[in-house]
């Protein structure tokens, strides 16, 4: 509970200033659980102030010593509060700086991927409108070299010797045509067919 009313380490955090109680009766009026909690009536609170800003607080106690804590004391425990705030916001402000270090490693490897993605897409449309433009390029020859084949096999009588080699000759015309059409179809951009 942060409400001022709820503790002396509350309204030290709250006003940003130092209490130092120095016994029973003072204690009792600004905080009676703390001294049961620290075991002790005299002790001091700072808090760790970062640019403006409440990190938490300091409690000192002197229930070992039993020595009263002087005003030197309370300043030399604002120091050192000053100085552990600076390391805390400072260690908080290195471990916010490695999440981003961390989530730019990471969007950089993922634009990565992106550009090692796109370079692929771009290679494999090269090599698509390559093979397009091959496949138109060889149909003519192939298609001229079949049909000068098919119109010599049906000059030539059944018996010919060559009637054997003509037919090698249209039947390798027609599996190379037949591939072509397939490549060209795999290149071809294709419009989806939507279905429920």
């Amino acid at each position: 509970d942060l409400s001022p009313e709820s503790s002396l380490v509350a309204r030290a955090v709250l006003e940003s200033r130092s209490f130092n109680v120095a016994g029973r009766d003072e204690q009792a009026a600004l905080d009676p659980g703390l001294a049961v909690l620290l075991g002790t009536e005299v002790f001091a609170v700072v808090p760790l102030l970062a640019r403006g800003r409440a990190l938490g607080a300091i409690i000192a106690d002197n229930r070992f010593t039993k020595r009263p804590i002087e005003k030197a004391d309370v300043e030399l425990l604002e120091t050192l509060a000053s100085h552990a705030s600076f390391a805390i916001e400072r260690a908080r402000l290195h471990e916010r700086l490695l999440e981003k270090v961390s989530e730019l490693e990471k969007a950089y490897a993922e634009l990565k991927e992106s550009h090692h993605q796109l370079v692929r897409a771009e290679r494999l449309s090269a090599v698509g409108k390559m093979a397009t433009r091959l496949s138109h390029e060889l149909r003519n020859p192939i298609v001229s070299i079949g049909g000068f084949a098919r119109l010599v096999a049906k000059n030539l009588s059944a018996d010919d010797p060559n009637q054997e080699h003509l037919k090698i000759i249209v039947d390798e015309v027609n599996r190379v045509e037949t591939m072509m059409t397939e490549v060209l179809d795999f290149v071809r951009p294709r419009k989806p067919a939507f279905r429920p």
